[in-house]
């Protein structure tokens, strides 16, 4: 598994060591790779009984966690280090007046440590890097992928996915051609008499790209689709969206490119730009990285006199009856068209949204779930475990009953 870098704490818990614990660092480690001796090994037991020594247990864990992972590789370190140091410190530091437990706890909490350092070393081998946790199964979900259904404006369908180039059915005045893996490219031939639409749509689990005739390249995220001409004819360039999307659309002043969902229009002459109108969400976010765009509500039509206009780092969240613009957090916007799953304090219900369309699942909620957020990642291309191990640290769990993925305290 492929992890991605959240926060780079290593050089800043590195300041915080002090020189003396240099000695305690080579025993933890030779504790670590069963080489310690039963001398050096009552000192660690000694060390780590003492309440000060927390912060060094953070940054020990810190360390090692991260010593096979290269830089720039490590998804959700800080929160890993935050819930792992957590549970051993509560070991560590036990009870005053438990004095017989007191006696023993270093001993029990050190082979807990130990514990869980192997079995972080035993995954890190096999490209795992976080701990697996006792579930009531082992859920194994594979990622998606490029998958899409071309439909034409005839109402015949084309599995994108598999088909070639050479059964792709002609269509009057362009070419459509596959020009790589999950990409779709429209050329035109010829000047069109008269508007002809396509869609394309990904399913659960699914994205795709498509090369529209201007040359405006759109990355389609699962569970959506986009429906245009095959030729833009007239004075506006106009497509309608359902899901995700996201555009790098060609530049042509006399003719602003027009994106439409149910709640909002989108003008632009030439821009990037990502567009989030899935249906079970509370509203369309629309996020700028490049140029400008103006967003109107669909009750407007295209009068775009009272439109709202924004610039990169920017995002409008629409509803219904209204627009309203604030900063946008461009990783966390545009994570899947890097091919990334990546969420910055989402609540779990936001991120097992995303969860449900990539790896087409059903999720279900039983009992009361904990009102937390959270901050991490995985890649795309990632099995759907390697992210539940993240989210198990924070005391959630998770069942795989047939299709539908059930969610527990």
């Amino acid at each position: 598994m492929q992890l991605l870098v959240l926060i780079p704490l290593a050089y800043y818990y590195k300041k915080q060591i002090l020189e003396t614990n240099h000695y305690i660092r080579e025993l933890f480690n030779k504790y670590l790779d069963n080489t310690i001796n039963n001398d050096e090994y009552g000192v660690l037991l000694r060390h780590f009984g003492k309440e000060e020594g927390s912060e060094e247990i953070r940054y020990l864990i810190f360390e090692n966690l991260s010593s096979d992972v290269a830089e720039n590789n490590a998804v959700g370190l800080k929160n890993t280090v935050d819930a792992v140091q957590d549970k051993l410190r509560n070991k560590l530091q036990p009870k005053k007046k438990l004095r017989l437990i007191q006696k023993y706890w270093p001993y029990a909490a050190l082979a807990l440590l130990g514990l869980a350092f192997a079995l972080y070393f035993y995954l890190s081998k096999t490209q795992d890097h976080l701990p697996v946790l006792i579930t009531d199964n082992q859920i194994r979900v594979n990622p998606g992928g490029d998958k899409a259904t071309l439909v034409l404006d005839d109402g015949r369908t084309v599995l994108l996915d598999t088909v070639s180039n050479d059964l792709i059915p002609a269509q009057p005045g362009v070419d459509i051609s596959k020009i790589g893996k999950g990409q779709l490219k429209y050329n035109a031939t010829d000047i069109a008499s008269r508007l002809v639409y396509n869609t394309i749509k990904t399913p659960n689990g699914g994205q795709y790209q498509v090369i529209l005739p201007d040359n405006t390249h759109v990355w389609l995220n699962a569970a959506s689709s986009i429906k245009f001409p095959t030729a833009f004819i007239g004075n506006s360039r106009e497509v309608i969206i359902t899901g995700e999307a996201y555009f790098e659309v060609a530049k042509n002043k006399s003719k602003p490119f027009r994106v439409k969902t149910a709640d909002q229009t989108v003008e632009v002459l030439g821009t990037h730009f990502n567009v989030n109108s899935y249906a079970d969400e509370q509203s369309t976010v629309t996020t700028l990285a490049e140029g400008s765009v103006r967003v109107n509500l669909s009750s407007s039509g295209n009068n775009f006199s009272h439109a709202m206009t924004i610039a990169p780092g920017q995002q409008t969240t629409t509803t219904k009856n209204n627009i309203t613009i604030g900063t946008a957090d461009l990783e966390s916007a545009l994570a899947w068209k890097n091919n990334q799953i990546y969420f910055k304090q989402a609540s779990i219900q936001t991120i097992m949204r995303q969860v449900a369309r990539w790896y087409n699942i059903d999720v279900e909620y039983i009992g009361k779930i904990p009102d937390r957020k959270f901050t991490g990642g995985i890649y795309r291309t990632d099995n759907l475990n390697d992210l539940l191990k993240i989210l198990m640290l924070n005391d959630l769990h998770f069942e795989l009953i047939n299709n539908t993925l059930i969610v527990k305290p």
